[in-house]
């Protein structure tokens, strides 16, 4: 079943109440000149629109925790899809980090300095241990 839209039905409350009121004015403002059989007939009007204002508005406040609860799985899809992504760049930075350990360690080779070299090593060492700081 689709959720009602929660403003159009407390907009559709709010009309209720706005005919429950005239009604309560007409009859106040007419109570001289109605008979007491008018008069209750219109008070029980006002109740039954008094009711119904509060079923409606009952029922907006359901559609109103339905969406809300939309919106809350929505971001917990959208939290946990952001985390998955956060998991994948970290091991692309560590994949990266390894790479450019391992070249540093070529170009010491290269260059022919043993203490770039050692140094170059214990980097790789780290890295790939996951000592990355």
């Amino acid at each position: 079943m689709a959720t009602a839209n929660p403003s159009a039905l407390f907009d559709f409350a709010d009309q209720l109440a706005l005919i429950s009121s005239e009604v309560l004015r007409f009859r106040i403002k007419n109570k001289a000149i109605l008979s007491q059989d008018e008069k209750s007939r219109l008070e029980d009007i006002e109740i039954e629109l008094d009711k119904v204002t509060a079923k409606v508005r009952a029922k907006g406040i359901a559609s109103l925790g339905s969406v809300t609860a939309t919106k809350r799985i929505e971001v917990e899809t959208a939290t946990k899809d952001a985390e998955a992504l956060l998991r994948r760049i970290k091991r692309i930075e560590r994949a990266l980090d390894i790479a450019t350990s391992v070249l540093n360690l070529a170009i010491a080779a290269i260059a022919g300095q043993p203490q770039g070299i050692l140094t170059a090593l214990n980097t790789v060492k780290d890295v790939v241990a996951g000592d990355t700081a």
